[in-house]
């Protein structure tokens, strides 16, 4: 039953991008790429450095307007959505470096995900103060779970400034996935992780992917991506290059030639 739930979820794509391009006066950074991405399914973004990498991530999640194409989420047209609520309609990311207020708690730095959910105004607060205290009371309680499930929950009174690099991207994680969104992007999730970092990383993100969220995530460690993606996407200046399985990615003479090849001498020397 599980395996037909599964697959009856991933008839229709939840993201879509349809020929998205990001120009910089006249650099063409990304350049007419299309993908989709369905619940439950991890799709990885690969390339040399320069590729065009972040640069999509940013436009898809409105950190950049797009300059042609469209993104969709669902029933949402995204151009539509402001970046600040795009969220609240599923989409959560995090980012290459990790972005904690190094002076707040653990805890009080995943609580920052339910932000959208606290923020009334001030007059309205007043007004609604204890409905503003449940609130309080539910986004902390759900901020616990999230640092249960990536097993932190023993540091939730730390100073988060405090904690090592690989705990420190688990908090970001966190605080992305307090909202329960539907799509989660990624932006080098693996970087500065130790091996038995990088190996639950995998199993968390795994989890995910079973109660049918949706990864989308850039990465330069190959083995990771080759591990825990479902389908990759290659970008090389900008364009996408190929599309496909990790065995057929392994196996693409132009992906070879463009970066794996690349990262294959980089490793022998």
């Amino acid at each position: 039953m599980d395996d037909e739930r599964k697959n009856l979820t991933r008839q229709e794509p939840l993201l879509q991008a349809k020929r998205v391009s990001k120009s910089f006066g006249g650099l063409r950074a990304v350049e007419d790429v299309s993908f989709d991405v369905r619940r439950g399914e991890i799709v990885g973004v690969i390339g040399p450095n320069g590729a065009g990498k972040t640069t999509l991530f940013n436009a898809i999640t409105g950190l950049l307007p797009l300059s042609a194409g469209s993104v969709r989420l669902g029933p949402h047209e995204l151009d539509k959505v402001p970046s600040h609520l795009r969220i609240k309609i599923g989409m959560a990311r995090t980012f290459q470096i990790v972005r904690l207020v190094g002076e707040l708690t653990v805890l009080e730095n995943v609580m920052l995900g339910s932000h959208f959910a606290l923020t009334r105004g001030l007059l309205k607060s007043v007004l609604t103060f204890p409905r503003v205290y449940r609130d309080e009371e539910a986004a902390r309680v759900k901020a616990m779970e999230m640092l249960v499930f990536v097993g932190l929950a023993d540091h939730a009174d730390d100073i988060a400034a405090h904690l090592p690099h690989g705990k420190q991207r688990l908090v970001e994680i966190s605080r992305a996935l307090v909202a329960s969104p539907s799509i989660l992007l990624l932006d080098e999730p693996a970087a500065g992780l130790n091996g038995t970092e990088t190996a639950h990383l995998n199993q968390l993100l795994m989890t995910l992917t079973r109660q049918g969220m949706a990864l989308l995530t850039v990465e330069h460690d190959m083995p990771f991506v080759m591990s825990l993606c479902e389908r990759i996407i290659v970008l090389d200046h900008g364009s996408k290059l190929a599309e496909g399985t990790p065995a057929e990615i392994r196996a693409n003479p132009l992906v070879i030639e463009a970066y794996l090849g690349k990262e294959r001498e980089h490793a022998a020397g």
